[in-house]
């Protein structure tokens, strides 16, 4: 059996990422959850993995949180 799994657009990813932190009482800012929405370009398991990961930190999921987590500093200050 094949299964297809779509990419969920921008606002979709990001609905799905705060219902399930607020069902599991994960802090959160939306700037935070858009931007791993878009590091995880839309698939809803890895959204919800990355949740987990950046949740799991006993810290909300910020915009910093996210960057540092997914190595996101290290890649703007070799751009710069």
């Amino acid at each position: 059996m094949r299964l297809e799994v779509r990419r969920l657009g921008l606002s979709d990813a990001v609905r799905l990422l705060r219902d399930v932190a607020d069902r599991e009482g994960i802090e959160y800012d939306v700037d935070g959850l858009a931007l791993l929405a878009s590091i995880k370009r839309g698939y809803p398991r890895d959204l919800l993995m990355g949740l987990d990961q950046v949740g799991g930190l006993d810290t909300a999921v910020t915009v910093a949180a996210v960057k540092e987590m997914f190595g996101l500093d290290q890649t703007e200050r070799l751009v710069e």
